[in-house]
């Protein structure tokens, strides 16, 4: 008679052995996944963490700004028009020929007359030339 090459034990432990393999190789895949995915929420929160603290520098940078002495003072002259004793403020005002050129370019970046066009085209470029 014939040999027999496998026996019902020897299947049932390739078998077995196969399937405790997979089991592992899958878990082993599972938990490297995992580890990525931790990794990658790690650096994250690391970028997240690294914006809130330059945020924060740049708010204490203004919190000591806005306590500062020269900023109160600045404002004091500015918004509530206080000065100190014995200071005097002075004003500046645009010489004639600014003044007469700042109104000359108002008036060159006003729109022609449309007191010479029919009722009717103004109209049509209300509703039809809304852009121009």
């Amino acid at each position: 008679m014939m040999k027999k090459l496998f026996t019902l034990g020897s299947v049932i432990g390739l078998l077995g052995g196969s399937a405790l393999i997979i089991v592992i190789a899958v878990a082993a895949v599972r938990q490297t996944n995992h580890t990525n995915s931790i990794e990658q929420e790690i650096a994250r929160l690391q970028a997240e963490a690294d914006r809130i603290k330059q945020s924060n520098t740049l708010l204490n940078d203004r919190i000591a700004y806005f306590s500062s002495h020269e900023f109160q003072e600045r404002e004091a002259k500015e918004k509530l028009g206080l000065q100190k004793e014995g200071e005097k403020i002075v004003m500046i005002r645009p010489s004639v020929s600014q003044e007469a050129s700042e109104e000359q370019s108002l008036l060159d970046s006003q729109p022609a007359s449309t007191e010479n066009i029919h009722n009717y085209k103004k109209w049509w470029r209300i509703f039809f030339h809304a852009q121009s």
